[in-house]
């Protein structure tokens, strides 16, 4: 199993927000596949993270619109 986390966009940052998932929970992914946009608290910076591995999205922690602190477990995948 792999895990998504909640990227660090920048020095000070301690929370981000899961802006859009690009993908749904149970959907196939490919390594490399984009599958989540986060954002900095004051939403400057946007990021899309690529799925870390091929396979299952197992959970989708958060729902869109969602403040997480960086580095927590967003998705899994199986």
């Amino acid at each position: 199993m792999e895990q998504i986390f909640m990227a660090n966009l920048g020095m000070t940052m301690q929370e981000g927000k899961v802006k859009n998932w690009l993908v749904e929970d149970g959907s196939e992914v490919t390594k490399g596949q984009e599958v989540v946009e986060l954002a900095d608290d004051t939403e400057k910076l946007v990021k899309v993270i690529e799925a870390p591995a091929s396979g299952k999205i197992k959970i989708l922690l958060p729902a869109n619109g969602s403040l997480v602190a960086c580095g927590e477990p967003i998705a899994e995948i199986e």
